[in-house]
């Protein structure tokens, strides 16, 4: 029988959430955000001792005080894996920013330019991208 995954030394406590705040150009105009990261526990029978954390990256659309943040959608993403975190479907595709890799025909080497991503979801759902145990940060 397999041994339980363990948590890596590296990974972030449960309890710690970072905050900040962000602005994207779409397609119809610029959107402010606000981003969470952080790490859950799993298998917490033993008080802080969790088998595996799950680390995320959130993105909020930030609504002016009429609307019902209640009322707005919320799309979880998570990379099928194994071993590979959501950074992929994070910074490749759906998230707020992205990165300009090279062309097939034109390869250039690290480090990659960092753009507004005008396609992005966030205009319509808030998102929440889900890493595994032992990917990202978990």
């Amino acid at each position: 029988m397999a041994s339980p995954p363990t948590v890596p030394e590296q990974a972030p406590a449960p309890s710690d959430v970072v905050m900040s705040e962000g602005q994207v150009k779409l397609n119809q105009g610029p959107l402010n955000y606000r981003t969470e990261a952080g790490a859950l526990a799993l298998n917490t029978d033993v008080p802080d001792e969790p088998i595996a954390t799950l680390s995320y990256v959130a993105y909020f659309k930030s609504v002016d005080k009429t609307a019902k943040p209640e009322n707005r959608p919320i799309t979880f993403i998570y990379n099928g894996g194994p071993g590979s975190s959501s950074v992929w479907l994070h910074m490749g595709g759906l998230g707020p920013k992205r990165v300009v890799t090279s062309t097939p025909d034109k390869p250039v080497l690290p480090p990659y330019p960092v753009i507004d991503n005008a396609y992005s979801l966030l205009d319509v759902s808030d998102l929440v991208f889900i890493d595994a145990p032992g990917t990202g940060f978990g």
